[in-house]
């Protein structure tokens, strides 16, 4: 039996480019997915400090709630937009806010983030906080929202 090798070594060839194809096929599939896979771990975390902040932000009116009762508190703050990126130390410097949201280009020190919080007395056993919290993700702007509703304590004047 004779072989002819100049029909094996088209198929030889052949077999080659195909199996390269599909070599790098399936690793431009694999570089697409860990891509796509960063991009989302990525996105994520910035969510989760979004969070964290606007989680900050909230407990600072808590904490004050908590000190001042509730009829200074309620004293103290007034309807509007707070630009939050640097937290008040104490009840005095929570007391002498002004209504001023963020401006463009100003962040929470350290990070991409502006934090506003939207107050709003709904009556005067009700004040709603709502904290947002911005960046921009490539040319998307992106926001996180929390919202808390402090009240009056039934026993509390």
């Amino acid at each position: 039996m004779t072989i002819n090798l100049r029909d094996q070594s088209g198929q030889t060839i052949i077999e080659v480019m195909i199996a390269t194809l599909v070599v790098g096929m399936v690793l431009t599939a694999v570089a697409a997915t860990l891509t796509v896979s960063v991009k989302n771990t990525a996105q994520s975390r910035y969510q989760e400090v979004a969070r964290a902040q606007a989680q900050s932000g909230l407990e600072l009116f808590r904490r004050e709630r908590t000190k001042l009762g509730w009829q200074e508190f309620q004293n103290v703050i007034n309807n509007g937009t707070y630009c939050l990126n640097v937290l008040p130390a104490d009840s005095t410097a929570f007391a002498a806010m002004s209504p001023t949201p963020c401006s463009s280009g100003v962040a929470v020190i350290g990070t991409d983030f502006t934090r506003d919080a939207t107050v709003t007395v709904v009556s005067a056993d009700e004040v709603k906080v709502e904290m947002s919290v911005k960046w921009v993700d490539g040319v998307i702007n992106k926001e996180v929202k929390l919202t808390q509703v402090f009240q009056r304590y039934e026993n509390e004047q």
